[in-house]
């Protein structure tokens, strides 16, 4: 497993030095060629139909019938899932172990552990919840119902839609109407990636 962790972290370095060189060739266009930047810009600009691509989201999706038709049955399933799933994250998983298969013993052991430890926490308040609600499911199934649809709540997603279908050249004006500030400020910042990613590589 070191070896995956390590070839990702070589992909990673990789790609940053790739980033660092390609930022550093557009700040120093920035800084001395502003107009052929502005020209590409204007070039590679695209509009994309947010509302033509993600009208899906307006619909109304029901699963209610796929839960309480046969609510015991379902509940009994949920009950079963959770109570196997909690079984494993308080009594079989060993999260060191687990995060010394993936990351092995290297610095960032601990913050993996960390990490796992907070999936592993996810997971039990899940399985938890789960449980609970087959338990519903299987005692007083029309309450639960009811209770779902007074959660039930749509969500109306036609503003954000307009939001993201709308033109924004802010932050175009603002770079171009400093173009050498920011040539400047993004050549030091590409430049200090490279030099990062490269030592890196090297080590």
């Amino acid at each position: 497993m070191q070896i995956i962790w390590d070839i990702l972290l070589q992909t990673v370095e990789i790609l940053t030095l790739l980033c660092g060189i390609l930022g550093l060739a557009f700040s120093l266009m920035l800084a001395f060629s502003p107009g052929i930047v502005e020209t590409t810009g204007k070039l590679m600009n695209r509009p994309i139909n947010f509302e033509k691509n993600l009208a899906v989201l307006d619909k109304d999706i029901s699963t209610g019938h796929l839960f309480y038709n046969h609510p015991r049955v379902t509940g009994i399933c949920l009950i079963a899932g959770s109570v196997f799933a909690l079984i494993f994250f308080f009594f079989k998983l060993d999260v060191s172990n687990f995060s010394a298969i993936f990351l092995g013993s290297t610095p960032t052991s601990s913050f993996g552990e960390l990490l796992f430890n907070a999936m592993a926490w996810v997971g039990k308040i899940a399985c938890t919840l789960g449980l609970l609600y087959g338990i519903g499911l299987v005692v007083i199934p029309e309450s639960m119902k009811s209770i779902e649809k007074k959660m039930n709540a749509r969500v109306e997603t036609g503003p954000a839609l307009e939001k993201l279908n709308s033109q924004e050249h802010t932050l175009d004006s603002v770079i171009y109407r400093f173009p050498i500030a920011f040539g400047v400020v993004g050549a030091i910042i590409s430049f200090l990636l490279i030099v990062l990613s490269v030592l890196n590589i090297l080590d």
